[in-house]
């Protein structure tokens, strides 16, 4: 079940190309990245939730859901995708499991990488 959060391993994007791998430390977890084009921009999650098993895995999947809502909005920075990642991992854990958070933005038309 958790494989179907990661995108496929490998993709282009114009002049960019991403390369992943994924392989779980047990049979499920907190570990998680995607990528996702929106428009002339690519983002980039990379998270790690705390702790191994079910809790790390259902926060994952929350993370999973969360970014799909964030990147349907428009003109949306890493940082304030990070703010609301923030509180949707903090609010479904009820502050009990941590997720670190890495997003990353290229736009393609500014030729411009933030992240947060």
């Amino acid at each position: 079940v958790q494989e179907t959060l990661f995108p496929a391993p490998h993709t282009q994007f114009g002049p960019i190309e991403i390369i992943g791998h994924f392989e779980p430390a047990s049979e499920c977890g907190g570990d998680w990245w995607n990528y996702s084009r929106v428009g002339d921009k690519i983002f980039l999650w990379i998270g790690d939730a705390t702790g191994h098993g079910a809790p790390a895995a259902l926060i994952t999947s929350a993370a999973r859901a969360a970014a799909a809502v964030i990147e349907s909005l428009p003109d949306v920075s890493p940082g304030f995708a990070l703010t609301v990642m923030n509180r949707a991992i903090h609010q479904t854990s009820k502050g009990q499991i941590m997720m670190t958070f890495f997003i990353a933005c290229i736009d393609l038309d500014k030729k411009t990488f933030t992240y947060a």
